[in-house]
């Protein structure tokens, strides 16, 4: 783990509401140990203009019954600091869920954003909301 929080949030606020469940969680967040990256962008205008790559913390799971990958929750934890800097990511993601699931044909994506400004017990309730509208649990 790159952070504290995202140690945090693994071991006491996602793991803990996925077990027993058919959900799997990966941490994501090491651009030298992931291949899932995201490509970001910006509008300026009528176009789209880069903006860098995004590796996201943790992906969230679920699969089909031929064990294929059916849905993902991506999820980012940002310490304060960094919030501002993440700003373009965090809205070109909106962006990138919305057309991903518009090519998929259904819901396949989503994304949740838990800053460290919110508690604990925030960020699990947060997440276990998440959770229960996308996955349907």
């Amino acid at each position: 783990f790159d952070s504290g929080l995202e140690e945090q949030f693994f071991a006491n606020e996602i793991y803990p509401l996925i077990a027993g469940k058919n959900l799997e969680v990966y941490f994501n967040g090491d651009d030298t140990l992931t291949e899932f990256k995201v490509n970001c962008y910006t509008k300026t205008g009528r176009g789209w203009r880069y903006i860098g790559k995004y590796v996201p913390d943790f992906l969230l799971i679920k699969r089909n019954g031929e064990k294929q990958i059916d849905k993902v929750i991506i999820i980012e934890t940002k310490g304060e600091g960094f919030a501002a800097k993440f700003k373009e990511r965090k809205e070109f993601m909106k962006e990138w869920v919305s057309k991903n699931n518009e090519q998929f044909g259904y819901p396949r994506f989503s994304f949740l954003y838990l800053e460290d400004t919110l508690t604990s017990e925030q960020r699990r309730q947060k997440t276990l909301q998440a959770i229960k509208d996308f996955f349907n649990m």
